[in-house]
């Protein structure tokens, strides 16, 4: 989300954890930070106690372009909340039939809660000083995630992107169909 193109097998290594673990037993918070660290992100932890603190500062990540990787499912699994749509949150979610799909925050707010902690909300904001996020593009983000078939192509097209200002981008997406 924040543009820094790399492989599965190249987040591992970033990672210091083979493909395989993460891929059979995922990966924990600190594997997370160090990777992001590696690949040149900054990351800033979001823990609270409160449903509404949480909610705000997310809103406030999102609305500088940074996605937040988010704890849910009572700590079994990572999310991310990629941006908003209207008043609604752009999630991106590997274990869903559904890749992204818009959620209200009520929603957001089940989702993450994990009681009993002390803090049941957590995530982790991702940033990078020198790269434009595509969170602030999150409605057209998530028609191209809906489609597959131009999702395909995507990946591509976002590693020229670096090479090219936003109008060039632009064209090369409509030349390429999406």
């Amino acid at each position: 989300m924040v543009r820094v193109s790399v492989t599965e097998q190249q987040l591992s290594a970033a990672m210091n954890r083979p493909f395989w673990k993460s891929a059979i037993w995922g990966t924990d918070e600190q594997g997370i930070i160090d990777g992001a660290a590696q690949l040149g992100c900054s990351t800033t932890i979001i823990a609270s106690k409160e449903a509404k603190q949480a909610k705000e500062q997310i809103d406030s990540a999102l609305g500088l372009g940074n996605p937040v990787i988010v704890c849910v499912d009572k700590w079994e699994h990572w999310a991310v909340l990629a941006g908003l749509v209207d008043d609604a949150y752009l999630c991106i979610d590997s274990d869903k039939t559904k890749v992204a799909r818009i959620m209200s925050w009520e929603l957001v707010e089940t989702w993450l809660e994990c009681e009993g902690e002390e803090k049941p909300y957590y995530g982790i904001v991702i940033s990078h000083e020198k790269s434009r996020s595509l969170v602030p593009n999150a409605s057209f983000l998530f028609a191209i995630l809906q489609n597959r078939n131009h999702a395909r192509g995507f990946g591509e097209l976002l590693m020229e992107w670096d090479r090219k200002n936003d109008e060039e981008f632009i064209e090369a997406m409509v030349d390429s169909g999406i």
